[in-house]
Order: structure tokens, then C-alpha cells, then sequence
């Protein structure tokens, strides 16, 4: 099964409308209208699905009232159809690069949220029990928690102390952090407490088994947010179809990061290269109780 993945890109310098017309010159997508801060959830648009049908490949923009420009004033969140494996993130590359040719740019109050279905990472996912599926999630959250650091060194400054994408909070968990290495009971019993809009949000997680990654900076740059949508889809695949394993084997640092959810070569090359791109981090200390 392919991934799926929805993103929504946060701009400045572009009307909706420009934005419409942008996206009507890529082949294959539609722009289906203008809404208020997530309007289009409450038509059923968030879900139209990438099947390869012009009708299906449905774009929105919508309000963001945490967004500013103070040069054009202009600003908007592009919210994308549900896009299917590399054929759907090739696609949402072709919507960036004609928003850009457009005029579209970004600056420090914008985000890239990318939201991915789990069930699609995985069939054997689908086949858990709740408690199994919770320890996947808690999995994921204290993998952001232990490698905080080395994910912070692959986005901007601006995400990095910021209250749209904090760090999570295992503070708030009852029994403190597992390391990755917790029961399924513990994870479920907890799960709840792992419900925040923080980097990783799992307000979704137990409805609809959607997990929203938070914490990328604003960019029209389809092939960053590419590598950064395929080393989410490496964490959620390890999440799902690994055994349980102590993150404190593992450096943390981006070597032990990859190592961990066994990136390619390919990819981590990409990364290491926009890890180079960005300010150099400060080292964070965690007191685990």
C-alpha cells in the first residue's frame, strides 16, 4: 500500500485567487475554492482523494491568522488533496514550483504541516489491536522527544523554540519515558496525555489513525519537504513494523537518527545536506524522571 500523505504549505506574497490560478496551470489539479481558518474540512474536501482523476486532485487554500507579510499583506495556507506514495508527492512538487514561478514565497511565521495515514504505512497496522496501535504512537513520540536535537538541525531557527511545534512534552507522562521499550499497556494508558499540537500531533491518531508532523519550516521547495515527508514515512514504517528497541543503543544525533530507522543512502545524503543548509544547533538537556 502506498503512503499516504496531506500537506498543508503556509505562504505569503499571493491572493488566493493568484494562488488559484497558479495551480490550474499544472496538469491534472484543480483548485476547488477559498476557505476560512479550516473551512474545507467541514465540506469533506481535506479528503478528496489523488486517484489520478482531474476531478480528484482537488486544491484548497484557506485563512491562517498566525500568518503576517507585512511588505504585500498577502498571505494563505495551500491545503492539498490526499496524495498517494512518490506519484503524490511528484505532484505536490509541480503545485510548489508553479506557486514560486507565480510569486509565492515564505518567511518566518510560516509552517509545512505534512499529515500522514499510518494505516497506509503498514498492513500489518491494520491488523493491531488498540493497545498495539497506542504503542506506535507513544513509539514516535518519544522518538521526536529523544532525538530532538538532530530534528531540529533539518529545519529552520524559527521552529525550533516555537509554541506551533514544541517538543514533546514526556514530562506530562505517567511513568516517564520508555525509550521506546514501554508496554503496550503503558503506551495506551498514555496515549491521551500524547494529544497535543506540537510537533507531532496525535489529536487524530485514535479516530482516524492520522499523525500530523509539525515541525518543518515554511518552503515551496518541493524536494525538501519530499525528504522530509519520506524520513517521516521512515519513522512511522519503523514505528509499525519493528520490535521494540532502546533509543539509548543509538547516538542522538542524525547518524544514530537514520541508523535507528535504517534510511537509505540515498536519502540521508539529502538530509546531511540540508542539516549543512541550516544555523547550527544548540544542544537541549532532558532530565528523564
Amino acid at each position: 500500500m502506498p503512503q499516504t500523505y496531506g500537506l498543508e504549505l503556509e505562504m505569503v506574497g499571493l491572493t488566493h485567487s493568484e494562488i488559484a490560478a497558479a495551480i490550474e496551470t499544472v496538469e491534472e489539479a484543480t483548485f476547488a475554492g477559498s476557505f476560512g481558518y479550516h473551512g474545507s474540512r467541514r465540506l469533506g474536501l481535506r479528503h478528496a482523494r489523488m486517484d489520478g482523476s482531474h476531478n480528484d486532485c482537488r486544491w484548497v487554500t484557506e485563512t491562517d491568522s498566525s500568518l503576517s507579510c507585512r511588505i504585500t499583506g498577502k498571505t494563505a495556507e495551500i491545503v492539498s488533496p490526499i496524495l498517494h506514495g512518490q506519484a503524490g508527492l511528484a505532484h505536490a512538487r509541480r503545485i510548489m514550483k508553479a506557486v514560486v514561478r507565480a510569486g509565492g514565497k515564505v518567511n518566518k511565521t510560516c509552517g509545512t504541516h505534512v499529515t500522514m495515514g499510518v494505516a497506509n504505512c503498514s498492513a500489518r497496522f491494520v491488523r493491531m489491536g488498540e493497545a498495539a496501535k497506542a504503542r506506535v504512537a507513544g513509539r514516535i513520540y518519544e522518538l521526536y522527544d529523544y532525538f530532538w536535537d538532530a530534528i531540529c538541525s533539518l529545519v529552520a531557527p524559527s521552529r525550533r523554540n516555537n509554541s506551533y511545534c514544541s517538543r514533546p512534552n514526556t514530562r506530562w507522562i505517567s511513568g516517564g519515558m520508555k525509550f521506546g521499550v514501554g508496554t503496550k499497556a503503558h503506551y495506551q494508558a498514555n496515549l491521551h496525555n500524547m494529544c497535543d499540537r506540537g510537533a507531532v500531533n496525535l489529536n487524530n491518531f485514535r479516530s482516524s489513525g492520522i499523525i500530523e508532523f509539525r515541525m518543518h519550516n515554511g518552503t515551496l521547495n518541493g524536494q525538501k519537504i519530499s525528504n522530509w515527508a519520506m524520513l517521516q514515512h521512515r519513522i512511522v514504517s519503523w514505528a509499525c513494523n519493528t520490535a521494540p528497541m532502546d533509543f539509548r543503543n543509538f547516538e542522538q544525533s542524525l547518524d544514530g537518527l537514520f541508523e535507528m530507522v535504517n534510511v537509505n543512502a540515498q536519502l540521508r545524503t539529502a538530509l546531511l545536506e540540508r542539516a549543512a543548509e541550516t544555523s547550527p544547533v544548540t544542544p537541549t538537556q532532558r532530565s528523564w524522571a
